[in-house]
C-alpha cells in the first residue's frame, strides 16, 4: 500500500518522497514505482502513474544496513504501510531507527491490528504517532508494479501516548500535524477522514479489527472466498457474526464502544441511538458487517493470499492481542480463541518456527 499512498502524495505536489525498498530495491531505485490505471469502486478511477523518489534506501535485514546519503535527510513524516508482523527480524522499531528524528518526525502508522503503536511510542516517546485505518486494497504484481485494487478511504487520528508533557503531544500540534498530512493525501486523491479525538480513533481501529477477525482468518484457513464460505454450512455465517460479537465485548471492556445496539451496551438509550446513527448502524455490528459482506459478493483477504504464498501472517496483532486482552480482563471469547490458535499455527509453520515431522 505504501506505493499507492506515495502516488497520492506525489500528486499533491507539496512534498518530496523517499522510500525503503526490499526485494524490489534495484527496480524502484532505477525506475520508480508504477501504479497502472484502475477502477477503485463507486465509479472511481485511479489514473495511475509512476512514483519517483529522491532517495531509495535498502531495507535493513540481518545481514545488511541501509544505504543512506550522509548526512541522512530529516523526515517530517514517516509513513509505515507494511504488514504488522510481530516476529519480524529486524523488528519495525529496528527498521525505523535510521530514519526517525527524535522529537521531530511524525510516524504515520497504516497497519491492521490492535496495540501496534505501543512499541514505537515506547521507543520514541517525544514523537507523535498518527494511527490510521485503511480501506484500500493493493498488491505488488511484479517488482516495482503495484495494482490499486480498490478503495480510497483512510481514517486517521492521533495516538495518545509517550511523553504527554512534551509539546509534540499537545492537542494543537496533533491537529496541525494530522491536518497537514491529510491535506496532502486528499490533494492527491485519497479520501481521508480525520478524527482528532484519540479515543474515537481507537474505536475505529477496533471496528476494523472486528471486520478483520471475521474475514481474514475464515478465508485464510478455508481457502474460500466469503460467498463460498457462507454456502459451505448453515453454521458459517453465525460463526462470522459470533467472532465480531466477541471482539465487541473485548473492545467495550477496554473502554471502546463499537456496537451501541448490543444489549450489553451500558449507555443510556438516547446515547445508544446517537452513537448508532453516527456509526451508520441500524442493527448490531456483527450482523451489519455480515450483511455488508453478502452485498459485496465474493471477497477474499490478504491473509488468504499470505497463507497460499507461504508468507508470515498478521496473526498476533489481529488475533493474539485481543485474546491477551480478553484473558487479562476475564472475558471468554471461545470462537476467537479457536480461530486464533489455528491462525497462529499456520503463521508459525510459514515462518519456520515449527516444522511438521510427519
Amino acid at each position: 500500500l505504501g506505493a499507492i499512498f506515495a502516488l497520492f502524495l506525489q500528486r499533491s505536489g507539496k512534498t518530496g518522497l523517499s522510500t525503503v525498498a526490499r526485494s524490489n530495491y534495484d527496480v524502484v531505485r532505477n525506475q520508480g514505482m508504477l501504479i497502472p490505471p484502475s477502477t477503485v469502486g463507486e465509479g472511481g478511477v485511479n489514473e495511475g502513474g509512476v512514483v519517483k523518489f529522491e532517495h531509495v534506501f535498502r531495507a535493513l535485514s540481518s545481514s545488511t544496513t541501509p544505504e543512506a546519503p550522509a548526512p541522512m535527510p530529516e523526515f517530517s513524516y514517516i509513513l509505515v504501510a507494511t504488514k504488522a508482523l510481530t516476529f519480524a527480524k529486524p523488528s519495525l522499531v529496528e527498521s525505523l531507527e535510521p530514519y526517525v528524528t527524535p522529537g521531530k518526525s511524525t510516524i504515520v502508522l497504516i497497519q491492521n491490528g490492535i496495540g501496534i503503536e505501543d512499541a514505537l511510542q515506547a521507543r520514541w516517546p517525544d514523537n507523535l504517532i498518527i494511527t490510521c485505518v485503511s480501506y484500500i486494497g493493493g498488491e505488488q504484481k511484479s517488482p516495482g508494479v503495484v495494482i490499486h485494487q480498490g478503495g480510497t478511504l483512510l481514517t486517521a487520528g492521533p495516538f495518545r501516548g509517550g511523553n504527554l508533557d512534551s509539546p509534540v503531544h499537545s492537542p494543537a500540534n496533533e491537529r496541525e500535524r494530522l491536518d497537514r498530512i491529510a491535506e496532502m493525501l486528499r490533494d492527491g486523491g485519497c479520501n481521508v477522514e480525520t478524527l482528532h479525538d484519540p479515543v474515537e480513533m481507537q474505536v475505529n481501529r477496533w471496528r476494523k479489527l472486528a471486520w478483520n477477525v471475521a474475514w481474514n482468518g475464515l478465508t485464510g484457513l478455508t481457502n474460500l472466498d466469503t460467498d463460498a464460505f457462507f454456502a459451505s454450512s448453515p453454521y458459517a455465517a453465525p460463526l462470522a457474526v459470533s467472532l465480531m460479537d466477541e471482539i465487541t465485548l473485548v473492545a467495550r471492556a477496554k473502554g471502546y464502544e463499537i456496537d451501541p445496539l448490543a444489549p450489553e451496551c451500558p449507555l443510556p438509550a438516547d446515547e445508544k441511538a446517537k452513537l448508532a446513527e453516527k456509526m451508520g448502524l441500524s442493527k448490531r455490528l456483527g450482523q451489519t458487517f455480515y450483511e455488508t459482506m453478502v452485498k459485496r459478493g465474493p471477497t477474499t483477504s490478504s491473509m488468504r493470499a499470505d497463507v497460499n504464498a507461504g508468507r508470515v501472517l498478521e496473526a498476533e496483532v489481529i488475533y493474539g492481542q485481543p485474546l491477551k486482552y480478553a484473558k487479562e480482563l476475564g472475558i471468554r471469547i471461545p470462537m476467537t480463541e479457536t480461530v486464533a490458535v489455528l491462525v497462529s499455527a499456520v503463521d508459525a509453520r510459514n515462518d519456520g518456527r515449527v516444522k511438521a515431522v510427519a
